[in-house]
């Protein structure tokens, strides 16, 4: 879904970390290979062609059953592996 006109979006994808853009998102760049303990949620902004991170979560094994965004789209609900996680955006 989009948010803030950027698209959330999940990855086990490896990163670099690149600094923080003007509203202090920390900006990342995809790199070759994946993460086999570690999820990542973020949002891609086409305007600038950039990815930032939301937040990271390692010792998940399992990717999210769903993610589930409340009606304003600020807070984003899943289970994974049977546990529940929250993250506000």
């Amino acid at each position: 879904w989009i948010y803030n006109d950027g698209m959330v979006f999940v990855t086990k994808q490896k990163y670099s970390l690149q600094g923080n853009d003007q509203e202090g998102n920390q900006l990342i760049t995809p790199m070759e290979g994946f993460s086999s303990t570690k999820f990542t949620f973020g949002i891609y902004n086409p305007d600038t062609d950039s990815y930032s991170i939301i937040e990271s979560f390692s010792g998940i094994t399992e990717g999210p059953d769903d993610l589930i965004p409340t009606i304003n789209g600020r807070t984003i609900y899943f289970q994974s592996g049977g546990e529940y996680f929250k993250i506000e955006l």
